[in-house]
């Protein structure tokens, strides 16, 4: 049986992981799935970590911030203008295949020509590596919070299934993917929609905590 959004069949008393990343959390659910119509599941457990979004963005403000404080121009104006491009651009296209030896312009509005740290013309090149490190100690997080997930469980695994806004990275989706689906062997299942799937899932929940009496 197919659940919505997920294209993939699973069975009654098949167990699966819910991981959402979101904003400001990661959360990951374990639940065991007892009817499709209407769907019930019977929740295993429940955990979250600080490895989201925004720990993004504030690994990219301290990237600026170490490259532009106190150099001729810099102003919080600048620094925010080049969040708001990294969240708009950066964090929507950057992927694991992205060619190092193009860099990725932000603007940094009223920043000085400065060679030693690649501001021209309003613009501050970044390398493949800077992106890198911004992205991959948060995969790292994730991953960590995953296996400790699983381990904690007894029941085997059917499918991670991902949703929330980060999750549609392409550098956290590429790399979840190659780490959680080849290395570990779990099916791992982005969901087809995965923003509106959070709303969905939350109400579910809630549905379900209600049935069984709990506030």
């Amino acid at each position: 049986m197919y659940l919505p959004n997920v294209d993939h069949e699973f069975d009654i008393e098949d167990t699966i992981c819910l991981l959402d990343i979101g904003h400001s959390t990661t959360k990951i659910s374990s639940s065991k799935i007892l009817a499709f119509k209407p769907y019930r599941s019977q929740i295993l457990s429940e955990t979250h970590a600080y490895c989201a979004g925004s720990k993004a963005d504030e690994r990219f403000e301290g990237l600026m911030r170490g490259r532009l404080a106190g150099k001729e121009g810099f102003s919080d104006k600048a620094l925010q203008l080049a969040i708001g491009t990294f969240q708009s651009t950066a964090k929507r296209s950057f992927a694991t295949d992205s060619v190092p030896e193009k860099p990725f312009l932000v603007p940094v509005q009223g920043i000085a020509d400065n060679d030693e740290i690649c501001v021209k013309d309003g613009q501050i090149g970044l390398a493949t590596s800077d992106l890198h490190d911004i992205f991959e100690p948060i995969v790292v997080e994730i991953l960590q919070l995953v296996k400790d997930h699983i381990k904690a469980i007894a029941d085997p695994i059917q499918g991670v299934c991902v949703c929330g806004r980060f999750s549609q990275s392409p550098y956290i989706r590429e790399r979840l993917s190659k780490e959680i689906g080849d290395k570990m062997g779990i099916p791992y299942l982005p969901m087809t929609q995965p923003t509106h799937v959070v709303a969905m899932g939350a109400a579910l929940c809630a549905q379900q905590r209600l049935s069984r009496g709990q506030a």
